[in-house]
């Protein structure tokens, strides 16, 4: 196995906004959510300013194949 470099880092308070989506692939619907909203205020233009973190909430299960993902964008 690759070994890789990972480190810890805490943030800065921010302020955020949350794009949720869920079903097989709610990556996809979330990110389009994203997308829609923030395309047009320019916020994709400048990733450093405006950066993006993602997780699954609810993580996936065992016993069904959805699951929900969730955006993040820092808005200032």
């Amino acid at each position: 196995m690759e070994e890789i470099n990972v480190r810890i880092v805490k943030l800065d308070k921010m302020r955020a906004a949350s794009f949720f989506g869920f079903g097989q692939q709610p990556e996809d619907e979330a990110w389009r959510k994203l997308e829609e909203w923030a395309k047009p205020k320019g916020y994709l233009d400048d990733l450093e300013h405006h950066r993006i973190f993602g997780f699954n909430n609810p993580s996936p299960s065992p016993v069904s194949p959805n699951y929900g993902y969730e955006f993040l964008i820092a808005v200032d």
